[in-house]
């Protein structure tokens, strides 16, 4: 069961880099993180479990230097999360130091022909306790090796928490960062931070239980079920992101410049166009100034009806999210925040709203004698007349033909 999860994680890892980085880079530190956990689970599977000798052989050793990276991806995911943002320092690099000192110890092992690994890996199957006398890492003794992966693990989780903890102290000094977005994803971080703790306890508890005990056979997991079972319930934590999907979101933090300004736009004192909820309705007065006064990324949701007013872009076929996004000099995960959490509406749903209302502004004020309904589909940024005719009539609630007619007793 464990390494069917572990192999989903793998795939819910991929998922989550492909879907999400270029909504929000620093998913690309989650997907590696829940890759190395779910890759390490499938490992220890195999060496601990498989009567396989080519299997043991293809998991044993070969993969050990990634996983003292399960430490500074955690390190790095929760860090662009709280700081909003995803570039590396060259300082950086030292993080990576176990991963290149376990490599170095590792390579000649590594390049080692496939029949040496593959008598290893019969030879620990016959008896387990091989393993605490084989070589495979000339610079860290084979006792060493295996501590020291777990144990990094462990401490990078520990770092991670006293970061989290006095980032929840300094909350209140935190600007220009919306406070309930701030406490759910602070609530998925700790979670996060206390799974991988966990799992590295999991880990330093079974190598632990291997030294101590000099009899052991492969058949622990059967004797220290609990230990088992605890790592195995684990292996569900990642499934979190599937009924929680703004996690992905992190913590937007607004880079205000000024009173009512943000990057990419001027001011924004004068009188704007309430933003309009999922079902339609415009949110009145006192909803849009509580949202002034309780999220910071108010200004950008003006920010953006300003522009769609002022500058039409929407009349572009070809307007998507990254274009907004470039045009008002924001990150993209801040454009989604924004539409869900302030605006609560969808970019396509403000979009298709702003050219069904540009094109009966338009009706209204043509000439149907030269010009077709075609051409004002396409003047208001449709791609096709089957799509201006289907968007037209789902939500003004009749066909632009008919809308025409029922204007001509007006004019």
């Amino acid at each position: 069961m464990a390494l069917n999860i572990s192999i989903l994680n793998i795939f819910v890892s991929i998922v989550i880099l492909l879907h999400n980085w270029k909504v929000n880079r620093n998913s690309a530190f989650l997907a590696a993180l829940l890759f190395l956990i779910s890759l390490h689970s499938i490992i220890h599977y195999l060496v601990i479990l498989t009567p396989d000798p080519f299997w043991m052989a293809l998991a044993f050793n070969n993969l050990s230097p990634l996983m003292c990276l399960i430490g500074p991806a955690l390190f790095f995911y929760v860090r662009s999360v709280l700081t909003d943002r995803t570039a590396l320092k060259r300082s950086d690099l030292l993080h990576t130091l176990p991963f290149w000192i376990t490599l170095a110890g590792a390579l000649p092992y590594l390049i080692s022909s496939f029949e040496y690994k593959y008598s290893i890996a019969e030879a620990i199957i016959r008896d387990f306790n091989t393993m605490r006398k084989v070589d495979v890492n000339w610079l860290i003794p084979q006792s060493v090796n295996l501590l020291i992966r777990p144990f990094l693990q462990i401490s990078y989780a520990v770092a991670c928490l006293l970061i989290l903890i006095r980032s929840y102290r300094q909350r209140q000094r935190l600007t220009g960062r919306p406070p309930g977005q701030y406490l759910f994803v602070f609530r998925w971080l700790v979670a996060l931070t206390v799974f991988v703790l966990c799992i590295g306890i999991y880990y330093l508890s079974s190598v632990i239980i291997y030294y101590i005990n000099p009899t052991l056979k492969r058949q622990v997991v059967f004797e220290y079920r609990a230990v088992y079972l605890i790592g195995v319930g684990l292996t569900f934590a990642p499934f979190l992101l599937f009924s929680f999907p703004s996690i992905i979101y992190g913590i937007p933090k607004a880079r205000i410049k000024g009173p009512g300004t943000y990057p990419g736009g001027g001011s924004s004192d004068k009188q704007q166009t309430l933003p309009t909820s999922e079902d339609g309705e415009t949110m009145d007065a006192s909803s849009a100034g509580q949202i002034a006064d309780e999220n910071p990324f108010s200004t950008l949701s003006r920010r953006i009806l300003d522009i769609m007013e002022e500058k039409k872009p929407f009349l572009n076929p070809e307007f998507s999210l990254d274009d907004l996004a470039d045009m008002l000099d924001v990150p993209k995960h801040h454009l989604y925040y924004c539409f869900r959490n302030v605006m609560q509406t969808k970019f396509t749903t403000l979009r298709t709203e702003y050219r069904i209302s540009y094109a009966q502004q338009l009706l209204g004020e043509i000439d149907l004698r030269n010009t077709t309904l075609e051409a004002v589909g396409r003047q208001c940024g449709f791609a096709s007349h089957s799509a201006f005719y289907k968007t037209f009539k789902t939500e003004v609630g009749c066909s632009p033909g008919e809308y025409v007619e029922r204007l001509r007793p007006a004019n």
